[in-house]
């Protein structure tokens, strides 16, 4: 499995909402901040589709769909996940032009705090709950997203990221001990691979690249490696 599409999906979402927090909404460049908003939608909706069409028809995924089904509930039980399902969609097709306006101030704390006002005026938002703050939902469904990814490592980790995320002392980290293990420990696991072109093939496709753990430390507040 070639890991690097799940994790450029993931950090295509991201790039694009810190993009759009950062944007100007003043008319003049309006469709800048409208083009952000449109690429964070698409990014951040066909993450769950990379993943699955990645391990649906991988036989070393056999488990994928229940395990998939169960993450699903999280979706579920977030109550704009519907709201960014259907922007999504209306963003494909009709394109994005609900930007009202917006705002970047700077708050007590300091902080540098960006706002975007939309207006969703069509009948496909008539019955959908609409958040009061996009740009706070925003960060809390990539949360979500960023979640599902790590639980993915988590519970499929021996089989994709053999340095690091298979082994005892990881779970043992995060108190997880239910996952059964291939092997104890990175060199057990280095002793069995015996081609070099296996090893070759196996490390470059497979180690999720570094930028991932960024989104794990930004979103979730892990750090896999400490």
């Amino acid at each position: 499995m070639n890991i690097h599409a799940v994790t450029n999906k993931i950090n295509e979402a991201d790039f694009f909402f810190e993009k759009l927090k950062h944007s100007s909404t003043e008319p003049v460049n309006r469709s800048e901040t409208e083009y952000y908003l449109s690429a964070f939608l698409s990014a951040a909706r066909s993450f769950t589709f990379v993943l699955q069409k990645m391990c649906k028809h991988d036989r070393n995924f056999s488990d994928f769909e229940e395990w998939y089904r169960n993450q699903l509930k999280k979706l579920e039980s977030y109550q704009f996940s519907e709201y960014f399902k259907e922007f999504r969609n209306v963003a494909l097709k009709e394109g994005v032009s609900v930007l009202s306006g917006g705002a970047i101030y700077t708050n007590e704390d300091g902080e540098m705090v960006s706002e975007i006002h939309l207006s969703h005026q069509t009948i496909q938002f008539k019955n959908i709950k609409i958040p009061d703050n996009f740009l706070e939902e925003s960060f809390n469904y990539l949360k979500i997203l960023v979640s599902i990814y790590w639980d993915f490592l988590v519970e499929f980790g021996e089989k994709i990221d053999p340095w690091r995320i298979h082994t005892i002392n990881f779970l043992k980290k995060n108190n997880d001990h239910q996952h059964d293990l291939i092997y104890s420990s990175i060199e057990d696991f280095e002793g069995e691979l015996t081609k070099e072109i296996e090893t070759n093939k196996l490390f470059s496709n497979s180690k999720p690249h570094k930028i991932v753990d960024q989104l794990f430390e930004k979103y979730l507040k892990i750090n896999r490696f400490k």
